[in-house]
């Protein structure tokens, strides 16, 4: 860690002819640069639209691993390691986990510190948690997945016809992805875990005392535009991870380890894994470099005591005008002082409030984006990881710039910046019934309709396939006819070709069952290849590929509506992301001077605590509720293969309207209790640009 050399210079040319507050302190404003080694041509950079700069760069990285990347990948990462989507909507909410151990302790303790320092540390604990994140792909062997391709790992999704071996035959067969490999996953799943409280615990000072830094170091007014490109860049950071993730996403996982070109799998199978780790190496290598710069800046900059004279209090019901510095300073014995003073405070707990709303739904949201796409929409996960890139470019990015310049243009005081707030979330309300979008659903056989054989209720278990011991431990699904889909050749009764190293089955059982929908095919064997009709022949029987249309894959098709839901999307997150910027704005207007880096790391707290930590496990359970097949396991449950995608979408609204309806109600209430005081109603004293 480096360390600035503070030099003290006359006062006349540190308060440029103003005198400060009656009974404060003048303090040092320092240099740029690191122990003695502060050049002329650094002082350049001395200055807060460069820290904001910086800033911002570092915004973007953090954007793009943390909720851009790391949300993209969340489903490979189920399939990979045999995770639920509660226990992956776990290792988005570890980001949160680390940020409870320092965030009120940064706040309280660096008040009175070299805000720079904390903030090029975090940066340096960012780079080991990358590290940390990426272990598990250098730790583990090769993906298996189940194949009938050249590469063949044994694991036949096909009908096996022997009854004494029973449902355990997957089991027995499985090898790497055994029991033994469950319990492997788990201990790889602690890295993900580990790697993201350190994300947490590193990005916790730039999103608390680095804002407070911009704040004091800087007008009033151009508070809220400097906030706004910091969370802009944050969002823009967050659609280039998207993007970034959705390609790399197409790259085979193994591919530093095996020759892809011998793999049978294409990104639109559903047992791909992409390389999820590409996306964060590129962010460790980032995040090293990004630490240096902010190491070289002072305490103060330059200027800092006169804006400091300049200022006029909003702090909620005070009648002191005068701002007075350094209440306290930051020991351990006032921790609790400080804490209360803040929760007597009513406007800055229900500002809190409302943004723990609307922490949860965001973060729910964002970590399953991606996979609301794939799931409602039937595109592979990098299409809709390059969908939500596109949107919350403008979306989100758009939305935290545009809510700060508003602030700015209008020059509102809090009670107006909480108004704004009020009514942004009220209109993001009336657009939650867009989760209703969706493509058509696709017909599953044992699971959206039952087997002709067994016209009870939906089970994958039919008569067609009882001595086959199918198991969901893969999906490998069949298209027949274009209208009907089966989970695997196992589960449509077919069997493996003996010898041929293409994708081919024999004697399809539950497809016999399904001929007179699609031709008047008479024969007691069915047979079909993905090389093509010429090979899809059994003995003397010769079925045709034209009349039966058997393929690989869903039966699922692309629809228009992705689109309209991109654009409703869009409004969705314009609306949602407006109220970032005004919302922390209000929080360090409505406290006092010396409590704004506090009160900030207080609301970031509870917006983890109550929002951001439970968002992505409680969407995880909603996923989880409307699951229609688990992959299944030797000792547990993996996975979920398929959703009821109306139920889905119906619990989504349910969500979101709920969560919303909530932060109105909040912000109605904290524009209501809101005591500016008595000279708070006159304009700022700071109206000229900086």
């Amino acid at each position: 860690m480096t360390i600035m050399q503070v030099k003290e210079r006359p006062e006349e040319d540190r308060l440029n002819g103003r005198s400060l507050p009656h009974g404060e302190g003048v303090e040092p404003e320092g240099n740029c640069g690191c122990f003695s080694f502060q050049p002329r041509c650094l002082q350049r950079c001395n200055n807060i639209r460069v820290m904001v700069i910086f800033q911002c760069i570092f915004a973007f990285i953090e954007g793009f691993l943390v909720n851009g990347v790391i949300n993209v990948i969340i489903l490979p990462l189920e399939t990979r390691y045999r995770l639920s989507s509660k226990l992956s909507g776990l290792i988005a909410s570890g980001n949160d986990f680390g940020a409870f151990v320092v965030l009120l302790f940064i706040g309280h303790v660096a008040e009175q510190r070299n805000k720079p320092r904390f903030m090029a540390g975090g940066v340096a604990v960012m780079a080991v948690g990358s590290l940390v994140f990426c272990l598990p792909h250098f730790l583990s062997g090769a993906y298996q997945h189940t194949s009938h391709g050249p590469m063949t790992t044994g694991q036949e999704n096909v009908c096996i016809n022997s009854t004494d071996q029973g449902s355990n035959v997957t089991c027995s067969m499985q090898g790497e992805t055994g029991e033994d490999s469950e319990h492997s996953n788990m201990a790889l799943y602690s890295f993900f875990l580990i790697g993201q409280v350190l994300l947490g615990i590193g990005s916790s000072p730039m999103f608390t005392i680095g804002l407070t830094y911009v704040d004091e170091n800087s007008k009033a007014k151009m508070t809220s535009l400097y906030t706004g490109l910091i969370m802009c860049s944050a969002a823009v950071g967050v659609a280039a991870g998207y993007m970034v993730a959705g390609q790399t996403l197409g790259i085979y996982v193994d591919v530093d380890k095996i020759d892809v070109s011998q793999i049978s799998l294409t990104p639109e199978d559903p047992r791909w894994v992409g390389a999820w780790w590409i996306g964060v190496v590129i962010s460790m290598v980032a995040l090293i470099f990004i630490a240096v710069p902010f190491a070289a800046y002072p305490k103060r900059l330059p200027g800092y005591n006169a804006l400091l004279s300049s200022r006029k209090t909003e702090a909620h019901g005070t009648k002191d005008i005068q701002l007075h510095a350094a209440r306290y300073r930051g020991t351990l014995r006032e921790f609790p002082k400080a804490i209360l003073g803040l929760l007597k405070n009513p406007t800055f707990v229900l500002l809190c409030l409302a943004g723990c709303c609307e922490a949860l739904v965001v973060s729910g949201t964002a970590t399953f984006g991606a996979k609301l796409f794939r799931e409602l929409f039937h595109v592979n996960i990098t299409k809709a990881g390059m969908f939500m890139g596109v949107i919350t470019v403008p979306g989100a990015g758009g939305g935290m710039l545009l809510g700060g310049y508003v602030v700015k243009k209008l020059q509102l005081r809090c009670a107006g910046i909480i108004k704004l707030c009020g009514l942004v979330t009220g209109l993001s309300l009336l657009l939650a019934p867009s989760f209703l979008t969706r493509c058509p659903d696709v017909v599953f056989a044992g699971v959206s309709e039952p087997y002709p054989s067994d016209p009870g209720h939906p089970s994958l278990n039919s008569p067609c396939n009882s001595h086959c011991s199918c198991s969901t431990e893969a999906m490998e699904p069949l298209c027949v006819g274009g209208r009907l889909a089966y989970f695997s050749p196992c589960h449509a009764g077919c069997g493996a070709v003996p010898g041929n190293l293409t994708q081919a089955f024999e004697d399809c059982t539950c497809m016999a069952e399904r001929s007179k929908e699609y031709g008047n095919i008479s024969q007691s064997a069915h047979a079909w290849s993905s090389v093509g009709p010429e090979n899809a022949t059994h003995g003397n029987n010769s079925l045709s590929w034209e009349l039966l249309d058997v393929r690989p894959g869903t039966c699922a098709e692309d629809c228009p509506w992705i689109y309209v839901f991109s654009v409703l999307c869009f409004l969705i997150m314009l609306c949602t992301f407006f109220t970032l910027t005004p919302n922390i704005t209000a929080v360090m207007r409505c406290v006092r001077h010396d409590e704004r880096s506090f009160a900030v790391s207080l609301q970031i707290l509870s917006a983890r605590l109550i929002g951001s930590t439970p968002g992505p496990v409680l969407f995880g359970a909603i996923l989880d509720s409307t699951c229609l097949t688990w992959q299944e396991g030797c000792s547990s449950t993996g996975s979920c293969w398929l959703y009821d995608r109306s139920s889905l979408s119906v619990r989504i609204v349910a969500w979101w309207i709920s969560l919303k309806l909530l932060a109105v109600l909040l912000y109605t209430l904290a524009f209501k209790i809101y005591k500016p005081p008595p000279e708070a109603d006159s304009s700022a004293s700071d109206d000229s640009d900086l």
